[in-house]
């Protein structure tokens, strides 16, 4: 079978788990309780305001309850902001995800020789902000050293975003990836800011020790949450 052929019949496939997946969010959605969503946009407006290229950035695991903070009211993250996805079956249903919540995404495309190259050379073009996760290809929770290359020739602003479900499933499809349950309480923050067009050591090891801050105060605040709802219980 060619790649066209393979690519033709895996389309409906990542639609119709796209459609799946979002049916069923949006059906959560009513009974998350959102976390820190006035904090979280008080810091996404600042970041904007600042008119520099965004690169927000998040390990896989995160990624289902990332799209249910987009199923809700309390976060709107920028129009232009473009959420990065390859060529497999779960870049693809990422695709379809991102688009019918009415926003941009942009694939990294690897099926022909030279091709995610080229990709590349136009997302370093680009002046599009763009979401993506930095360990999609293993190790997990590790910022790979392709990252770190990107967002520092691109001359961009690296911004940790960690988000976390406190009641969620923990399910393993060729990485890990956390599926929010109903009744979930939901926070998000935003970690420090890196210019990366400034002289680091080591951006990677920047990369990562941010990013590992901000998922550890997002669960800090969660469990803080939960023990107040049982107090009260």
């Amino acid at each position: 079978m060619s790649g066209w052929q393979a690519a033709a019949r895996e389309r409906p496939v990542s639609g119709w788990l796209a459609a799946a997946l979002l049916a069923y969010l949006r059906s959560v959605a009513g009974s998350t309780r959102p976390v820190g969503a006035a904090d979280a946009a008080r810091a996404w407006a600042d970041l904007e305001a600042g008119g520099r290229r965004l690169f927000l950035y998040y390990w896989t695991e995160t990624g289902i309850p990332l799209i249910l903070w987009g199923c809700m009211e309390n976060l709107r993250l920028d129009r232009e902001l473009a959420f990065v996805h390859d060529e497999t079956l779960g870049g693809r249903v990422t695709g379809e995800v991102v688009r019918r919540l009415g926003r941009a995404g942009w694939p990294l495309r690897h099926a022909r020789p030279g091709t995610r190259a080229r990709d590349v050379g136009r997302l370093i073009a680009s002046s599009t902000s763009i979401g993506m996760a930095v360990d999609g290809r293993g190790p997990y929770r590790q910022v790979g050293a392709a990252f770190a290359r990107l967002v520092e020739r691109a001359g961009a602003v690296a911004v940790p975003l960690a988000i976390h479900a406190s009641r969620s499933v923990r399910l393993h499809l060729g990485g890990p990836l956390d599926l929010p349950r109903r009744g979930t309480a939901l926070a998000v923050r935003f970690g420090s800011p890196i210019d990366c067009t400034l002289a680091h050591q080591d951006l990677r090891a920047r990369l990562q020790s941010e990013l590992e801050a901000a998922s550890a105060a997002v669960r800090r605040r969660l469990d803080g949450v939960e023990v107040s709802a049982g107090a009260r219980g």
